[in-house]
C-alpha cells in the first residue's frame, strides 16, 4: 500500500516540476518588479551585450 501512495506523490511532483508555465509566470513576475525597482531609483535598462563590448575593446 506504500508503495502507491509513494508513486502517486512521484507521478503529481513529476507534473508539477514538468508543467512549463509556472516557471514562465514567476520569471514574468520577478521581471516585472525588477522594472518597477529601476523605475522607482531611477535607473535606465542597459544592453549588457553593448557593454560588455566596450568594456573588452
Amino acid at each position: 500500500m506504500e508503495i502507491w501512495i509513494i508513486a502517486l506523490l512521484l507521478m503529481i511532483l513529476g507534473i508539477l516540476v514538468a508543467s512549463p508555465g509556472s516557471s514562465d509566470f514567476k520569471i514574468n513576475h520577478m521581471d516585472k518588479k525588477l522594472d518597477r525597482i529601476m523605475e522607482h531609483l531611477g535607473m535606465e535598462e542597459i544592453n549588457i551585450v553593448d557593454r560588455l563590448h566596450l568594456i573588452i575593446q
